[in-house]
């Protein structure tokens, strides 16, 4: 995004002037090893993006093809997932690297020609963050983020699954309610 400029009233060189030091900043896009969709959606620093679909549509994949994609480019990513463990996401983050299928990752029956190859390359990447937080709530996660942003400044930080973020719901508010309170947060 721009410059902050909250509640200023610019004129036309004011603008231009804060479009070109915004021009000048380096690295600003951040991209998901989707072409089409770098090209339509241009990733920045600061911005919230929600993933959202019916369910087993392919949201958690899409969001852990794009951390990978990204750390593979340099980013420093972070997951935080309320649902998949370490171990469903490792053995999805392998099957992603290697292009085989997750079941033989999740049933541990991939041949060493496959898995060494996989997990050396995971092991390489140090900028990729995994953090499993069942029952957790966003103050928690929020938490969790600011500690890791104060060791390695992050470029991006998914949450799977924000619905299933443990926030309490008042009598009579709706979830679309919950999902407003976690994202203003």
């Amino acid at each position: 995004s721009l410059l902050d400029t909250s509640n200023s009233i610019l004129h036309g060189s004011e603008l231009v002037q804060n479009y070109e030091q915004y021009l000048d900043k380096p690295n600003r896009q951040k991209y998901t090893g989707f072409s089409k969709l770098d090209e339509m959606a241009q990733f920045e620093g600061g911005n919230l993006i929600i993933i959202s679909a019916r369910p087993s549509n392919g949201k958690s994949a899409l969001a852990q093809q794009m951390l990978l994609e990204m750390a593979r480019k340099g980013s420093n990513v972070l997951l935080i997932s309320v649902e998949m463990n370490e171990a469903e996401i490792t053995s999805r983050l392998l099957s992603m690297i290697s292009g085989k299928d997750n079941t033989i990752f999740r049933k541990g029956v991939a041949i060493k020609e496959i898995l060494d190859p996989a997990k050396i390359e995971l092991c390489k990447l140090s900028n990729l963050h995994i953090s499993y937080q069942p029952n957790s709530n966003i103050k928690s996660i929020i938490g969790t983020i600011k500690k890791l942003n104060s060791k390695k400044k992050l470029d991006a930080v998914f949450l799977d699954y924000l619905q299933i973020v443990n926030e309490p719901i008042l009598k009579g508010e709706g979830e679309h309610n919950k999902i407003g309170k976690i994202c203003k947060t």
